[in-house]
């Protein structure tokens, strides 16, 4: 069991986390806009950008977690060394139970840190579409669920699948607020 609170490294976890949920964030700013983009007031180019800025902020917070081993916001930098590998064996485990294999899950890894790397950060003509973010936000749940049931106890605020819910509520809400004016 990893639950050792000896074995983990606060500030990494306390990272990991705020990167984690910006990520959910901007996937919901993202998603609600462009479900609504026509009818929201002003000129499409702002929202077009204002939009475009969601989905590489998204990306860039998730590859912070989960793209490069040697990030010192790499998920398993939360544990020890020695817990380590016993960490990925269990978050592997509770992708495959949510229908994420571990093939799946290093191209999805590879997808979001071309996005990343080509379009974001280079724009190399770039011609992928944007990465699956469904599948991106299911391994961020899956991630949740390894710190809650195979690691620490120090949450009081509510899972990420439900987090994304909120945030959803709150963008929609600022939405038809824009377009009501």
């Amino acid at each position: 069991m990893l639950n050792d609170n000896n074995q983990c490294n606060g500030s990494a976890l306390a990272s990991i986390l705020y990167l984690l949920k910006d990520f959910l964030y901007h996937v919901e700013a993202f998603r609600c806009i462009n479900s609504k983009i026509d009818e929201l007031p002003g000129e499409r180019e702002f929202w077009v950008y204002t939009n475009d800025a969601h989905i590489m902020n998204a990306v860039i917070c998730w590859c912070k977690v989960f793209a490069n081993y040697k990030d010192k916001t790499y998920w398993d930098k939360i544990f020890h060394n020695s817990k380590s590998d016993d960490a990925g064996k269990m978050f592997f485990g509770i992708l495959n139970e949510h229908g994420i294999s571990e093939e799946k899950y290093k191209e999805l890894r590879k997808q979001m840190k071309e996005f990343r790397d080509k379009y974001i950060a280079h724009s190399d003509n770039y011609k992928s579409p944007v990465p699956h973010l469904d599948c991106a936000c299911e391994v961020v749940f899956c991630f949740d669920i390894l710190l809650r049931t195979h690691t620490f106890s120090i949450f009081g605020s509510a899972q990420f699948s439900k987090l994304v819910e909120e945030y959803r509520g709150d963008v929609v809400k600022t939405i038809r607020l824009i377009i009501a004016k």
